[in-house]
């Protein structure tokens, strides 16, 4: 019960633009998820992509039960310059994604680059030099992938 005598002031403030606000932030909040972790998963997918290199003559794979039949011999398949690098790929992730955090995953396509593989933990015996793509990558932008996920976030803020 509040005291309205003589010496009682009453003020009264309309608040339902401040709530209006805070609901278009909030609406807005989860509309801003998934353009932010997209953002940030493009720098790091570009990485990974330049990282992977790029050979200037094909290369061969070797391997028993990948593809059926070959180009050459038995277990010996050719690969074009740039199959790894084009065979790289980051995707939104329905499953491991809530309204409030979204989920990409980078990798490459085992079937269109096998070897990909031996090149990121150089598994290969015949070339004993691993060159990691997808792990540097992370580490080499993460700071420039959060920082393009917070320029996504500050660009719909500034929708408000």
């Amino acid at each position: 019960m509040v005291a309205r005598g003589a010496n009682s002031v009453v003020y009264k403030v309309d608040t339902s633009q401040l709530d209006a606000l805070l609901e278009r932030v909030a609406d807005m909040a989860e509309e801003v998820v998934r353009p932010a972790a997209q953002a940030g998963a493009n720098v790091i997918y570009e990485e990974a992509k330049r990282l992977a290199g790029r050979s200037t003559k094909p290369h061969f794979f070797y391997g028993k039960s990948w593809k059926k039949g070959s180009e050459s011999k038995e277990g010996r398949y050719r690969f074009n310059p740039g199959t790894l690098q084009k065979a790289i790929y980051h995707v939104y992730s329905k499953d491991n994604s809530t309204p409030t955090n979204a989920v990409y995953h980078i990798s490459w396509n085992f079937e269109k680059a096998p070897y990909g593989l031996f090149v990121e933990y150089g598994l290969n015996p015949f070339a004993p030099d691993r060159q990691p793509f997808l792990r540097p990558a992370l580490i080499n932008k993460r700071l420039d992938a959060i920082a393009a996920a917070e320029g996504a976030i500050m660009k719909k803020i500034g929708e408000l």
